[in-house]
């Protein structure tokens, strides 16, 4: 599961599921993307190092206007991209401090899986169409909770 969360409402913005266990960078820019297109304004991206590539970190500087905070993964001198013009500009526009907010994301999937622990449907569209009534119910008690807090 990729999300795109307001680390200020916690709101979901935007996410995308996924069958299985797969690589997360490629998913990245559609679900960003997608949370453009809904209206959503990003200033900052954050996520872990499954994030970590240079196309990445160039959608997020070069196309968005953004700052991308991704650590960067150990990757061998051979390796293709491994030292990019974004990745070594990740090394000095990191911050450590801000990078910290992610928890926040992981707050918000740990929120949805409180609604429920387990999908029931059995289609890949169903469980899509599942995950996706979680993050309204999520979305729509955070509202309820920012309304009553003023």
């Amino acid at each position: 599961l990729t999300l795109v969360a307001d680390a200020r409402t916690m709101a979901i913005l935007a996410m995308r599921a996924t069958q299985g266990p797969d690589s997360d960078f490629q998913h990245l820019r559609p679900v960003v993307s997608k949370a453009i297109e809904h209206g959503a304004t990003i200033v900052t991206i954050i996520g872990d190092k499954g994030y970590d590539s240079e196309a990445n970190r160039g959608f997020v500087v070069h196309e968005l206007g953004a700052e991308a905070h991704i650590p960067l993964r150990k990757t061998h001198k051979k390796a293709e991209n491994s030292q990019g013009f974004y990745r070594r500009r990740q090394l000095r526009v990191f911050d450590e401090a801000l990078y910290h907010r992610r928890a926040l994301v992981e707050t918000v999937n740990s929120m949805l899986k409180r609604l429920s622990a387990v999908v029931r449907s059995r289609g890949e569209r169903g469980q899509a169409n599942e995950l996706a009534l979680r993050a309204v119910a999520h979305n729509a008690r955070r509202a309820a909770t920012l309304a009553h807090e003023g």
